[in-house]
């Protein structure tokens, strides 16, 4: 959200630091990424969709996903070294996996991060969409491990209980 954020870059890739960015690629703009990319080792963008419906669902923000898919574009055209794309996991996720790894195949994603739903402690879960049990996980990891070696490479980024994922 910074300002500044490409000169930021700019200096610590002048110091030799690695950098990482996470972003949601709306924010920004187009032009700031464009011109920010070269100095970015590694991006992580949030992407909750396959299209422009479930983005603005899973986001409640509306209209933002063919700017996203632009400036992630822009990102990866713009010389940024790793892209990564991360994902909730949701029943959407589950039920169109197929649709959401050509989506990240097609925007040259290095990785595709997915991400367990994190449920906070005495808040009642209120979207359905996000409640996945032990079988949703084991469903997951073998559409993951039929992937074989390729890109994007698909992980999943956060803990789960090892009994659940071969």
């Amino acid at each position: 959200l910074s300002k500044n954020l490409a000169p930021l870059l700019k200096a610590a890739k002048a110091l030799g630091f690695y950098t990482l960015v996470n972003t949601n690629a709306t924010v920004a703009g187009k032009k700031l990424l464009r011109y920010a990319a070269p100095y970015i080792d590694n991006v992580l963008v949030s992407l909750q969709g396959r299209d422009n419906k479930t983005e603005s669902e899973a986001t409640r923000s509306q209209g933002l996903f063919p700017e996203k898919l632009a400036n992630i574009n822009s990102l990866k055209a713009g010389g940024v070294k790793v892209l990564r794309l991360g994902t909730v996991i949701s029943n959407d996720v589950l039920s169109n996996f197929p649709a959401y790894y050509r989506l990240a195949g097609k925007l040259k994603a290095d990785i595709w991060e997915l991400y367990r739903p994190m449920m906070r402690c005495g808040v009642p879960a209120g979207d359905a969409e996000l409640k996945l049990d032990p079988s949703d996980i084991k469903r997951l990891s073998k559409l993951i491990g039929r992937l074989g070696p390729s890109l994007p490479r698909v992980v999943m980024a956060n803990p789960v209980p090892l009994c659940l994922a071969p």
